[in-house]
């Protein structure tokens, strides 16, 4: 993930306030969020669709830079 960011940060896509580590960090334990909640509901919403979904929506945008 770090990677990720660090490549998106040097194209200029990414924020760069913040260094790529520490966002890293972020991203990683908003998904454990993610998976608490999964684990929590009983496996009551498909994982799989919902990540790349909460991905997309919350998390890329969080990222990326808006002009």
């Amino acid at each position: 993930i770090k990677q990720i960011i660090t490549e998106g940060q040097e194209s200029k896509e990414f924020i760069d306030h913040t260094d790529a580590e520490t966002l890293a960090i972020y991203f990683n334990r908003s998904i454990r969020g993610l998976l608490l909640d999964w684990n929590i509901s009983s496996a009551a919403f498909d994982l799989v669709n919902e990540s790349l979904a909460y991905c997309r929506i919350f998390l890329l945008n969080s990222l990326r830079k808006h002009t």
